[in-house]
């Protein structure tokens, strides 16, 4: 460990990868931020003007907040994903042609669908994703390589912290995801029972107000008054992960000053801009 005269302190490790603790690289982040940008009106203009590539129809508000959200979204992964040493123009290069290449997969005509329909997917590709499964786990396993060669000090290695952080925090997503959904979709037993004796103890009638309006428009039942009806304003939802959500929480992970690492780091965070250029900030859950 050294100590600089602006209190900036390094770690450095056996392959000489540094990392500093208190430091904001400005020009790095400007550079960052701007490749997020460019990538951004170079799918819209050339991929989906010109070359015409599936996409979203967009207002001009909708640009204005999505341009907003990539600045937002941007700064956190460069602050927190190390970006502000780690970036360089090989990271830029690479988000371009990421963006580019996964853009054009995209348009293959079998590749057209949502995971949704992943029981149907055409075999091509399905031989795709399990390729790009395959090349993935590679690269994880080569990151939690370097994390291990990364020294905290003599005696810890990187190695612990990296694979918790990416192991718990995934999970910790996924978790408070499932159980907003149970929640909202009322799967949960226990709520679903209260809701109903809140109703028998009230005497009211216990749904939905898009069921309430159904009956209201159907003549040949029985006109409810909204006064007798107990209403669940909550409207159901869906879980639909997004490519986006993918190689953005990946691209923390691609952390380290290696060749190596850059190039992972450029083509997930392209990956990740396609999503968001032809598509916008979707939610992992969908009302």
């Amino acid at each position: 460990m050294e100590q600089f005269k602006d209190d900036t302190i390094v770690i450095v490790n056996n392959f000489n990868l540094t990392q500093v603790f208190i430091r904001f690289n400005i020009l790095a982040y400007a550079c960052f931020i701007g490749t997020l940008y460019l990538s951004y009106f170079l799918f819209r203009l050339i991929l989906g003007r010109v070359f015409n590539f599936e996409r979203h129809k967009k207002s001009p508000a909708q640009h204005y907040h999505h341009l907003v959200d990539i600045f937002i979204y941007g700064t956190v992964l460069f602050i927190f994903g190390n970006y502000s040493q780690s970036f360089s123009w090989i990271t830029a290069l690479c988000i371009i042609i990421g963006l580019f290449g996964f853009a054009s997969i995209c348009e293959l005509p079998f590749c057209r669908v949502s995971l949704q329909s992943l029981r149907s997917w055409d075999i091509k590709l399905k031989l795709i994703c399990v390729g790009a499964i395959i090349i993935i786990a590679c690269a994880a396993i080569y990151h939690f390589y370097l994390a291990s060669q990364f020294m905290i000090d003599e005696d810890t290695s990187l190695f612990w912290p990296f694979l918790l952080a990416f192991v718990f925090i995934c999970l910790f997503l996924f978790l408070s995801t499932f159980i907003v959904y149970k929640y909202q979709n009322l799967s949960f037993p226990s709520l679903k029972r209260r809701i109903i004796r809140i109703g028998e103890r009230t005497k009211n009638i216990v749904m939905t107000r898009d069921e309430f309006e159904e009956r209201k428009h159907d003549g040949s039942r029985e006109i409810i008054d909204s006064e007798e009806v107990l209403f669940i304003d909550m409207p159901e939802v869906g879980f639909h992960l997004h490519h986006w959500q993918i190689f953005y929480y990946l691209a923390f992970f691609t952390r380290f000053d290696n060749v190596i690492s850059e190039i992972c780091a450029g083509l997930v965070i392209g990956i990740f801009m396609h999503g968001v250029s032809a598509y916008g900030f979707h939610d992992l859950l969908e009302e």
